[in-house]
């Protein structure tokens, strides 16, 4: 791993290789500290009850309708 610094101050990390064990295994501490003892689900949330749809209502009668005011009165 280096570590550079550019005159604007801004570090950049770079990794010459993807080990980042010494002797390219993991110790054994760490293979127990990254392991959880027993996984945790989180309980699943029940699905919200839908209301029911109200039918669609057409009050308007568009027979009737003066479109010559280019539809801007409601």
């Amino acid at each position: 791993m280096s570590i550079k610094a550019n005159d604007l101050g801004k570090f950049y990390v770079g990794a010459t290789s993807p080990c980042v064990w010494p002797n390219g295994t993991p110790e054994p501490q760490a293979v127990e500290a990254t392991e959880p003892e027993q996984p945790v689900a989180a309980p699943a949330e029940p699905e919200p009850v839908r209301k029911p749809r109200r039918a669609p209502v057409d009050d308007e009668d568009f027979a009737q309708t003066n479109w010559t005011d280019g539809g801007a009165s409601f």
